[in-house]
């Protein structure tokens, strides 16, 4: 009998890191959300996180509605240069890889903002510029390039100019190149041990097994 997968995000990774190393104001609150996310339970979020989302769409609509070699005209020159960044790309694409981990498979699953041949492109939008390490100290990056096999990304950070502005205030570019792959899965495999450790010890591993995963009860 086939064995049912189990799921690994990146975001699952990085609510988990976060839960773990959330200094102790945040500690609650931070291990609250990991929870609730390997239950699924409903989350919400600020308004300027919706806008995000809303920017992203419009982003892709321009991109499509526009024929290539054409110039994108509408919308701030902010707005035209991150346009111009993901033209020729493809929009939600997904990227899959299986790994067997201590017999039991792992599916790592990645839904990417824009993915060209030989690069990913992930937007990202924020109140405040924190600095490269707030994105790179994450698991994104490192689970799209090894699932997808190109070893170049890129996140394109736009900048809001206040929590109920839509205007750009700047827009940052953070390049990372995936080492060899080799090491890369290493890496990969050793964390998810260690996550699964943890659910074990803390009596969540059935709500991650079967709630999160979506496995039969």
């Amino acid at each position: 009998m086939k064995k049912q997968n189990v799921l690994i995000t990146p975001t699952l990774l990085d609510s988990f890191d976060f839960a773990l190393g959330a200094p102790p104001s945040w500690k609650e609150r931070a291990m609250k959300d990991f929870i609730g996310k390997i239950r699924r339970e409903k989350m919400t979020f600020p308004p300027w996180v919706q806008r995000g989302i809303e920017f992203e769409d419009a982003v892709y609509d321009t991109c499509r509605r526009t024929r290539p070699g054409i110039p994108i005209t509408n919308g701030s020159d902010k707005f035209k240069q991150v346009c111009e960044a993901v033209r020729g790309g493809t929009f939600q694409t997904v990227f899959k890889k299986t790994l067997i981990i201590d017999d039991l498979p792992v599916l790592l699953y990645n839904k990417t903002d824009v993915a060209f041949p030989d690069m990913i492109l992930d937007i990202k939008t924020t109140l405040k510029w924190k600095g490269e390490n707030k994105y790179l100290s994450k698991w994104q990056h490192k689970l799209y390039t090894y699932s997808s096999g190109k070893s170049e990304f890129q996140y394109l950070i736009v900048q809001w100019e206040s929590e109920t502005s839509s205007k750009i205030k700047d827009i940052f570019y953070i390049p990372y190149t995936a080492p060899n792959f080799v090491d890369l899965e290493d890496e990969i495999v050793s964390h998810i041990r260690v996550l699964f450790d943890y659910l074990k010890r803390e009596n969540l591993y059935d709500d991650y097994f079967h709630t999160f995963s979506n496995n039969k009860r």
